[in-house]
């Protein structure tokens, strides 16, 4: 592959994206300006709108009633988010649209990080567990089966 073709991919790539946000800039754009004063990093892709967050579980529910109000939703209730659990991503679809990846579908994928979850020690455990090491080439393989 040529710098050349790279550069002709890169750019056809560019196109789509612009083309999908062009194409749901009417859903998007209430979306976007909702999110502002949470300060997300958004993205795009060719097949749906990338938002980042993080903050405290206010922030998220606040996040999901503003997609909720503008007409995304999950597909299954199980998709919801986990008690105790520092991250969560997920699809939100228009409601009434299906879940493909063409692009007449507005997705957003949203990928939320915890600022209040920290790991806490709760106890310990034992535990025996095989000890690899990588070794690189077969003269040092051979050497450590015989040593074993």
């Amino acid at each position: 592959m040529s710098l050349e073709q790279i550069k002709t991919d890169i750019t056809s790539y560019r196109d789509k994206v612009v083309a999908y946000l062009d194409t749901h800039a009417a859903v998007f754009t209430p979306v976007i300006e909702a999110l502002e004063r949470f300060e997300p990093r958004i993205t795009c892709d060719s097949n749906s709108l990338d938002i980042a967050l993080t903050g405290d579980k206010h922030v998220l529910e606040a996040v999901w009633g503003i997609l909720r109000r503008n007409g995304y939703n999950i597909l299954v209730e199980t998709d919801r988010p986990k008690p105790n659990s520092p991250t969560y991503s997920q699809f939100f679809y228009r409601e009434g649209e299906g879940h493909d990846h063409s692009l007449d579908r507005a997705r957003i994928w949203l990928t939320y990080t915890s600022t209040v979850c920290r790991r806490v020690k709760v106890g310990t455990k034992m535990v025996e567990q095989d000890v690899y090491e990588t070794v690189c080439g077969e003269q040092e393989i051979a050497q450590q089966e015989v040593a074993s």
